[in-house]
C-alpha cells in the first residue's frame, strides 16, 4: 500500500454532504430533512442558459510526475493507496470519474478560516494515487461541483451549483475540462431562485443527463429538476417533477436501453413527510414509471446505479420517527420497477449512504457514513452485498474525530476508489480523502 501526502492551496438535510457545520457541531448527529414529488414539464424557454469562454486559470502541478506504475495499470496486479488533500483549513472530495488511462479526475470544495462560502476545484489524480494537477474553478461569491462524469476525448462533465455566476440567488453549474485541466466551457441554466444540480451522468448516444432541483420553475416551493444535453452542452429537453412541497432529486443513472434513473425526496403533501422516490424515463424523457417508498417519517433516495439485469439499485435514508437516528435503505429493482428485494442496514446510531456501484460479478457497494460502527463519532463505512442483497464483508476507516465515505466507484481487478473527506488524517480540520481498496476493501 502507498501512502501519499499532497499539500494544496486551498451536498438542506441530505445536502450535508457538502455543507460544513461549525466545529463545535462537528461531532454531533444532525437531522436531515428535505423533500419530493411529481408532475410538470419545464418548456425551454424557461431556461437561462449562460456560456462563458474557456478558462486560462493556470494549472497548479504536482512535483513528482514519474511514470505510472504499471502495477496499477494491469488489472491482476494488486494496487492500493490513500491520498488526503487539502490544506490547513476544510476541503471534501465530492465526485470522481475514472478515466481509460487508469486515472482519475476528482471535484470537490474548499472553505477557508472564516469564510461562509465554498470554492470549487478538479484535480486529476494518477492510477497509482499522485496528484498530477489541481485547478480551483468558479468565483468568489460560494461555488461547488459535486459530480462529474467522463466524456469524449477523455475529459469530465462536473456539475453543481454557482453563486458567483448565472441569473439567481444559485444557478446550475456546468464545466467541461479537458484531460490537462483546461476549462474548456461553462453554462449556467437557472431562474431567480436556487436552482441546483446534484448528479450527472453520460448517457449511450454521448450526452449527458444532469439531475438536482428548481425552485425557480415547477409546481411547487422546490421541484426535481431533470436536464438533457448533448455532448456539446446544448440544451436539448428539461422536465421538471414536484407538487407544493420542497422536491429534489440527488442522483442519476444512465439504463442500458438509453434511458434516464433517478432517486431523491418527495415531500407528502397532506403531512410533514418525505418520501424516497425512485423514477425511471425514456431517452425522451418520459416516465416509464415511478415508486415512492414510505418506511418512516423522513425516507430520502441518496443514490441509483444500474445492474447487468437491467434493473437498478437505490440507497435511501430512513430516519426514525424521533428525527435522531437514520438508517441505510437499499432497494433492488428489477426492469420493470418490481421490487427484488429490500434491506435496512445501520444500527442505533445514525447511519447515511451516499454511493453505490455494481461490481463485475454483479456484487453492489455501498459508501455511507456511520455513527453507529467504526472507530470515532463518523467514520466512512464500505459495504459489500451480493446480488441477492447478502452481505459479503463490511469496513470502517477513520480514527476518532469525523470522516466520510461520499463515493464509489468499481475498478478492473475488483479494486475499488472511494473518496469523501476526513479530519484525522492531512494538514486541515478537514482534508479531501481517497482510498484505492483492493475487493477485500482493504489497504
Amino acid at each position: 500500500m502507498a501512502r501519499v501526502r499532497v499539500e494544496g492551496s486551498v451536498r438542506e438535510a441530505i445536502d450535508q454532504r457538502t455543507s460544513t457545520t461549525p466545529a463545535a457541531d462537528r461531532r454531533a448527529s444532525t437531522g436531515a430533512t428535505a423533500a419530493i414529488c411529481l408532475g410538470l414539464a419545464l418548456s425551454l424557454a424557461s431556461l437561462a442558459p449562460l456560456e462563458a469562454a474557456p478558462s486560462d486559470t493556470p494549472l497548479i502541478f504536482a512535483h513528482d510526475q514519474a511514470p505510472t506504475s504499471e502495477s496499477c495499470l494491469a488489472p491482476d496486479q494488486r494496487c492500493t493507496w490513500e491520498l488526503t488533500e487539502g490544506g490547513p483549513y476544510e476541503e471534501k472530495a465530492l465526485g470522481a470519474a475514472a478515466l481509460a488511462n487508469g486515472g482519475f479526475i476528482v471535484v470537490g470544495d474548499a472553505r477557508g478560516a472564516g469564510s461562509p462560502n465554498f470554492s470549487a476545484w478538479a484535480m486529476s489524480v494518477s492510477a497509482d494515487g499522485r496528484r498530477l494537477w489541481r485547478i480551483p474553478i468558479g468565483g468568489a461569491k460560494g461555488d461547488q461541483l459535486v459530480s462529474v462524469t467522463p466524456t469524449s476525448g477523455g475529459g469530465v462533465l462536473a456539475v453543481g451549483h454557482t453563486r458567483s455566476k448565472g441569473r439567481g440567488e444559485s444557478d446550475v453549474w456546468i464545466v467541461r475540462l479537458a484531460p490537462s485541466g483546461l476549462v474548456l466551457w461553462e453554462k449556467t441554466f437557472g431562474g431567480p431562485e436556487n436552482d441546483r444540480a446534484k448528479s450527472v451522468v453520460r448517457l449511450a448516444d454521448g450526452g449527458y443527463a444532469v439531475a438536482g432541483f428548481t425552485a425557480s420553475f415547477g409546481a411547487g416551493s422546490r421541484d426535481i429538476w431533470l436536464l438533457r444535453l448533448d455532448d456539446a452542452g446544448a440544451h436539448l429537453w428539461s422536465r421538471t417533477f414536484g407538487g407544493v412541497g420542497t422536491d429534489s432529486a440527488m442522483s442519476v443513472a444512465a439504463t442500458a436501453d438509453g434511458g434516464i434513473a433517478l432517486t431523491g425526496q418527495i415531500w407528502a403533501e397532506d403531512a410533514p413527510r418525505a418520501d424516497l422516490a425512485v423514477m425511471r424515463l425514456n431517452a425522451e424523457g418520459d416516465v416509464l414509471w415511478r415508486r415512492t417508498v414510505d418506511r418512516s417519517k423522513i425516507d430520502i433516495g441518496t443514490a441509483v446505479a444500474p445492474t447487468a439485469d437491467g434493473g437498478l439499485m437505490v440507497l435511501g435514508s430512513s430516519q426514525a420517527e424521533t428525527g435522531l437516528t437514520d438508517d441505510i435503505l437499499a432497494l433492488r429493482y428489477d426492469a420493470a420497477g418490481g421490487l427484488v428485494w429490500e434491506k435496512r442496514l445501520g444500527a442505533e446510531k445514525r447511519d447515511v449512504p451516499w454511493s453505490t456501484t455494481e461490481t463485475a460479478n454483479g456484487d453492489i457497494l455501498i459508501a455511507a457514513a456511520t455513527w453507529s460502527f467504526g472507530a470515532g463519532s463518523a467514520d466512512a463505512w464500505l459495504l459489500r452485498l451480493s446480488a441477492s442483497g447478502d452481505e459479503v464483508w463490511r469496513r470502517t476507516y477513520g480514527g476518532p474525530a469525523w470522516d466520510r465515505a461520499l463515493g464509489v466507484l468499481a475498478l478492473p481487478g475488483d479494486e475499488m476508489l472511494v473518496i469523501g473527506h476526513t479530519s484525522n488524517k492531512g494538514a486541515g480540520y478537514e482534508d479531501a480523502w481517497m482510498l484505492r481498496l483492493d475487493s477485500d476493501g482493504r489497504l
